[in-house]
């Protein structure tokens, strides 16, 4: 039976690492600069540093190396960003969906 898991229970994106690691489903940065193919809409970006964490909610992959996000804590507003993978303070991405037929979301 996989793990699901409830954002509502989940109070800060430290849970969610948590969570994401606890079960099976955390995908660390240096496996997706390796393999970006990991990665499908919808899974969760983590930052961690400086005593601060986010998620951005991953939206697409660029040929170019970067992924896309939409994200709700910056400057208080909602924004899509993109990033890259080496990006500093990126701790991994949490596997939200566990279809593998969604692992390669590349455009």
């Amino acid at each position: 039976m996989s793990a699901s898991f409830n954002f509502k229970s989940m109070g800060s994106a430290e849970e969610i690492l948590d969570w994401g690691r606890e079960n099976g489903r955390w995908i660390t940065n240096e496996q997706a600069v390796a393999n970006p193919q990991l990665l499908c809409a919808g899974d969760l970006a983590v930052w961690k540093g400086e005593g601060k964490a986010r998620v951005g909610l991953v939206i697409r992959l660029s040929r170019n190396g970067q992924f896309h996000t939409i994200e709700g804590d910056t400057f208080q507003q909602v924004e899509r960003r993109a990033h890259c993978f080496r990006e500093p303070g990126l701790s991994g991405f949490l596997i939200a969906n566990n279809n593998v037929a969604c692992r390669s979301i590349a455009s």
